[in-house]
């Protein structure tokens, strides 16, 4: 009986920590002027402030192996600016009309791969 129960239990507790966040063999590194996250399953959210000029561009590269990837980017004044859903492996970039702080945020669902965002640096590097 308790063979049962201890997997009985087991299992719940495998349904229940799919359904939280979850980050499994994930790496991330940042700094002033960059942003980077590679993982083998990452589900939940992440998020980081940064400070941009009026009209500096911030680059995105995306790595999708599966799951489900979104990215949002706020306005200091918590106004979205930027969306982009279901990101499949690509490259794209914003370019912000202001100065001022700017919260990029992702959101992933069973998601393999990674990311990485470069701002602050001309295109010489």
């Amino acid at each position: 009986m308790k063979k049962y129960l201890v997997i009985f239990l087991m299992t719940i507790c495998t349904i229940f920590m799919l359904g939280c966040d979850m980050q499994l063999m994930y790496v991330t590194e940042s700094d002033d002027d960059y942003w980077y996250s590679e993982y083998k399953l990452f589900n939940g959210s992440d998020s980081k402030t940064i400070n941009v000029d009026k009209d500096q561009v911030v680059k995105f590269d995306v790595v999708s192996e599966k799951g489900n990837l979104n990215l949002s980017i706020k306005d200091e004044n918590g106004e979205t600016c930027f969306n982009k859903n279901n990101i499949e492996t690509s490259s794209f970039e914003f370019t912000p009309k202001k100065n001022g702080k700017y919260e990029i945020s992702v959101d992933a669902k069973k998601h393999k791969g990674g990311f990485y965002v470069l701002w602050g640096q001309d295109d010489s590097n």
